[in-house]
């Protein structure tokens, strides 16, 4: 949705002999269910012949505070079987009775709500690529440097024109890539990761264009590379993730939130 919570979409069907155990069930695990897909709002949508179980389906309304926006008949004998239900609000819920679907004796029903869309958002931050960086240039330039006419007024400025020409001379001298990573990328998916997957794309293009046996090998080596690199990240995003709910300092929330079980699903 557009404010990054979920929609729970929820298609049910209760047959009229089944008595109020489904709308019970819902009743009592709904909130574990919206807990569970990491959800804020749900629509319940299906044949729940309702109206057999009046007193569970109304108490379903009442307890979890749902609303039914269905008010017109869904069958062909005038009654309303087929609810829309949901805590969404009435003015981002419409629902319209179409015709009916082949054979069956039930009206399709047109539910429109207004829930938007969640932009992707990116962020992106420099990997400096120190082990290939040309220290000796660097020092050579450090030397070279007038800081009489770069370090002038007062402590903060000083500090401040210090702090610049370092990372001046740092972007110049340290090799260094821009990194973007997405919501959708595990959380343990970082910079070596990327590498190694746009390497194994990369050979598979070649082995596509040009099926060699020395490209199969690449491909196979890159398909090997990147079932390695995504083991070491794994293993080292677990380590560093169990050193930190272990340590001191860290409350139920930050527990809870940090947790791998607990973190929003990958897609």
């Amino acid at each position: 949705m557009a404010n990054g919570t979920g929609l729970l979409l929820c298609a049910m069907y209760r047959s009229p002999r089944q008595g109020p155990d489904p709308i019970n069930f819902l009743t009592e695990h709904l909130d574990d269910l919206l807990t569970r897909h990491r959800c804020r709002h749900v629509l319940i949508v299906g044949d729940l012949n309702h109206h057999m179980e009046g007193a569970a389906y109304e108490n379903l309304l009442m307890v979890q505070g749902l609303t039914d926006y269905v008010t017109f008949p869904t069958h062909e004998r005038g009654g309303t079987l087929d609810p829309a239900i949901t805590d969404l609000g009435e003015d981002t819920v419409t629902c319209h009775q179409l015709g009916q679907v082949g054979s069956s004796d039930h009206h399709a029903i047109l539910i429109k709500t207004e829930v938007g869309v969640a932009r992707e958002e990116v962020v992106s931050r420099t990997i400096w690529l120190w082990d290939r960086a040309d220290w000796s240039s660097l020092r050579k330039d450090l030397q070279r440097t007038d800081w009489g006419a770069i370090l002038t007024g007062y402590a903060d400025e000083k500090a401040r024109a210090f702090t610049e020409r370092l990372k001046s001379l740092q972007r110049q001298h340290v090799p260094h890539r821009q990194y973007t990573s997405r919501p959708t990328d595990q959380p343990w998916f970082g910079y070596r990761c990327r590498l190694a997957a746009e390497r194994k794309y990369s050979a598979w293009l070649r082995f596509k264009r040009n099926p060699t046996l020395r490209n199969r090998t690449l491909h196979r080596e890159a398909c090997r590379s990147m079932t390695a690199t995504s083991m070491w990240a794994q293993r080292r995003w677990e380590n560093d993730l169990r050193s930190k709910l272990c340590g001191p300092g860290v409350g139920s929330k930050t527990w809870w939130y940090q947790s791998p079980g607990n973190h929003p699903p990958s897609h």
